[in-house]
């Protein structure tokens, strides 16, 4: 059984100069971004945030085409803007921004968290081009359904993969229906530990502050950025020390006592 990759991301801010996603930039996506009201040569150049009178504006090329620890901004839009052989790969960075850069395409499963793509583009390597609800062209990739942990740490069955939370408990609800909706989407979890994500992913909670159907969902992001699902019953990120580890993955969902939110205080050393 399959579903359509379903993510939620924050939504970027519009910006003086930005018009809306789903408004066209005139001219070609074939090696260029679409940058505010214009298009960045890709060879040269990539699209970067300037200020907030300017918004986005195309600025030189300052870091080797697909540096994944330097780049910042957008170097594409889709792997037409690319070396052959890569991905447009949409990136979580360290300081919780985002970049778009072009990965080679043999690693894009571990290294991206979506892979861009743009009408009249190059096509995806995986799946199909859609809008995101940005207005983003992303490939969307069918994959297996990974059923959450819920009550007494039992997983969902394939036909009921969320794990839902009310006053009278944890249970199992299919997407969508009647007793998902009967549910406030900031107790419905896609994943309760990571072990309940695909190889590759991590249990987070969603950032952002667009309306969102599920609390936590499976995500490449990099552990460094967002809010990540701990588990309570562990305590290796702060070594020896259970009190840190206490202090750092508190738990707020009573019937879902192992998961916690992943907060450590300055005080903790600790990594997860």
């Amino acid at each position: 059984m399959a579903v359509p990759s379903a993510r939620v991301r924050a939504v970027p801010t519009i910006f003086p100069n930005e018009p809306e996603r789903d408004a066209p930039v005139p001219g070609s996506t074939q090696g260029t971004i679409a940058c505010g009201r214009v298009r960045c040569d890709a060879t040269q150049e990539r699209c970067r945030y300037a200020s907030y009178a300017l918004g986005l504006a195309c600025a030189e090329r300052r870091t080797p085409v697909g540096d994944l620890d330097a780049g910042d901004g957008t170097e594409c839009d889709d792997a037409s803007d690319c070396p052959t052989a890569n991905v447009c790969c949409r990136r979580l960075n360290r300081n919780a921004g985002e970049s778009a850069v072009c990965v080679a395409a043999a690693d894009a499963e571990s290294a991206c968290e979506e892979e861009y793509c743009a009408e009249g583009g190059a096509p995806c390597s995986k799946g199909e081009c859609s809008k995101d609800a940005t207005g983003l062209g992303v490939c969307v990739v069918e994959r297996p359904v990974r059923p959450a942990s819920c009550a007494g740490g039992r997983k969902c069955p394939l036909e009921r993969p969320i794990c839902a939370v009310s006053a009278g408990g944890a249970f199992c609800v299919a997407s969508g229906s009647k007793q998902f909706r009967s549910v406030k989407a900031d107790h419905r979890y896609e994943c309760t530990r990571h072990s309940d994500c695909s190889e590759n992913e991590v249990c987070a909670h969603v950032y952002g502050e667009i309306e969102h159907q599920v609390e936590t969902y499976c995500t490449r992001m990099s552990p460094s950025v967002g809010t990540l699902v701990c588990d309570r019953e562990e305590s290796g990120a702060c070594g020896s020390n259970k009190a840190c580890y206490a202090k750092s993955c508190v738990n707020y969902e009573r019937a879902l006592p192992w998961m916690g939110v992943w907060t450590p205080p300055s005080d903790c050393e600790c990594s997860n």
